[in-house]
């Protein structure tokens, strides 16, 4: 499924793009939503390279497949976690792991099984931080 950000015809509204097998996202789907729009899903966090400068979005990323690698991959694209804002939803994370992803940028980490109300407050909160950063100057 292609990603999608939001279009300057609607009313503001941030993309949440899932990063990470589509089956990890039905629950967002579920989800009342008034600031947002579900944009999809890509494989990776490169396939998200290609948003246009300046856009903004909030990523739910599952972790549970990238396993070892999570660390590396956060590292790997710091440009795009400074730019968006990230959610890692993952299941039984070690507290280190945890806190090495929001060190890296993660603002929110999901335990799996994830609920509707709690993934709600998490893509709320994600939604003003994009907000915020969209508003900052540039560094």
């Amino acid at each position: 499924m292609p990603v999608t950000l939001p279009s300057d015809e609607k009313p503001p509204s941030i993309a949440v793009i899932g990063v990470g097998p589509s089956d990890q996202f039905a629950l967002v789907e579920a989800i009342d939503r008034h600031r947002i729009q579900w944009g999809g899903v890509v494989d990776n966090l490169p396939a998200l390279g290609s948003m246009a400068p300046g856009a903004s979005a909030v990523i739910l990323l599952d972790g549970d497949g990238l396993a070892l690698q999570l660390i590396e991959v956060l590292d790997q694209n710091a440009a795009l976690l400074s730019r968006n804002a990230v959610i890692l939803q993952i299941s039984k994370p070690p507290v280190r792991l945890a806190v090495a992803a929001m060190q890296r940028g993660v603002i929110d980490v999901l335990v799996k099984p994830l609920n509707a109300v709690r993934l709600d407050a998490a893509l709320q909160d994600a939604v003003m931080e994009c907000e915020r950063r969209v508003r900052a100057p540039a560094r």
